[in-house]
């Protein structure tokens, strides 16, 4: 378990807090929160990535996580705010198809 993968796990556990300070209206500033988490998260995306190739520390774990990683934490974005702004339902829809297709495609 090197420093990228931990970066990466770091920011799927950030996923929970960040829907909890978007979603919660008892949470001061929740807005602000969720923003700063989601900054940090995007940080630490760019930060692990940079790191494995620069240090050579990339592993198959890293290569499997790292995009579950990042196709969670854009899903809770958009479930997020389609919950608060009920009106994004379209853009919902069309993340979700872009990501079947997006996946059908791999597979094959």
């Amino acid at each position: 378990m090197n420093l990228p993968n931990k970066l990466t796990i770091l920011r799927v556990i950030m996923i929970p807090f960040f829907l909890v300070a978007l979603l919660v209206d008892g949470i001061p500033a929740g807005k602000w929160v969720a923003l700063a988490i989601f900054i940090i998260a995007s940080f630490t995306d760019m930060l692990d990535g940079k790191i494995a190739r620069k240090f050579h520390m990339v592993t198959d774990f890293g290569k499997m996580l790292d995009p579950v990683a990042d196709k969670l934490t854009q899903g809770a974005l958009a479930v997020a705010v389609t919950f608060r702004y009920p009106f994004m339902t379209f853009f919902l829809m069309l993340f979700l198809c872009k990501e079947l297709y997006m996946s059908i495609m791999g597979l094959y």
